[in-house]
């Protein structure tokens, strides 16, 4: 600010951004892919729906925008996207993002800035966003991924079967197993369900610990962690406010 001089202070300046973003190395570049891969069966989120990034090729990534709300949720291939943009021409950069997983969380608007934030005041928001940004990071990733491991269809029905013995609750646990793949979306899926408290449905699976997106039958993977075993612990870096 001080090529301002005097003239203007950060009080007159309008927070209308800012990037949450994690690195999550998960050891093996395979786990990346199927991370992605089960990402993308969730298609529509309530409120957001799905987009695609110059420069961020779509196989690679799982990106949403909300409709309405002013933020953006980012999954992709840290290594695809580094070598779709520069090449084979920096080899200490591309190994260092090697089975790399990067999630962000934007808040692409004053609105959405002040709805994370809950203040007025510039200062006060930059103050609030540094101190909870992992609350805001993990709030708006628990809205469109499903807490809970991966398991084939099969398995994850079983578990149901066993844990769940509300059986009202229990078909409707197993209805939606089934219809996520059917209908390429986790909202489409809800709609299908014809059951006003979703919620209820989705508050079991997480409590259960299994999610309801579950892993194909011709993919490799028998089972993949929750992504939130890699949140739990992992640095945040608060940047590209303006």
């Amino acid at each position: 600010f001080d090529r301002f001089g005097d003239q203007l202070h950060l009080e007159d300046f309008t927070l209308t951004k800012s990037t949450f973003t994690t690195d999550l190395s998960l050891d093996d570049a395979a786990k990346v892919d199927d991370y992605i891969g089960l990402f993308r069966k969730i298609g529509k989120v309530k409120n957001f729906s799905p987009v695609s990034y110059e420069g961020i090729p779509k196989r690679d990534s799982f990106c949403l925008e909300g409709k309405s709300n002013g933020i953006a949720f980012m999954a992709y291939n840290l290594y695809a996207v580094l070598e779709n943009s520069v090449g084979m021409g920096n080899l200490q950069m591309l190994d260092s993002a090697k089975e790399v997983l990067r999630l962000e969380v934007r808040l692409n608007s004053l609105k959405a800035v002040r709805g994370a934030s809950g203040e007025e005041d510039v200062v006060d928001q930059l103050l609030y966003l540094l101190e909870h940004g992992r609350e805001i990071f993990l709030d708006n990733c628990q809205k469109i991924i499903p807490s809970g491991d991966y398991y084939k269809k099969s398995d994850a029905a079983e578990i149901v079967r066993k844990e769940i013995h509300d059986l009202k609750l229990q078909r409707r646990m197993l209805r939606l197993i089934e219809l996520i793949p059917e209908k390429k979306s986790l909202l489409l899926a809800h709609k299908a369900l014809q059951y006003r408290r979703v919620d209820e449905v989705m508050d079991a699976f997480a409590k259960l610990g299994i999610s309801p997106v579950t892993i194909g039958k011709r993919e490799k993977p028998l089972f993949v962690d929750s992504l939130y075993r890699y949140l739990c612990g992992t640095s945040f870096e608060i940047g590209g406010t303006s």
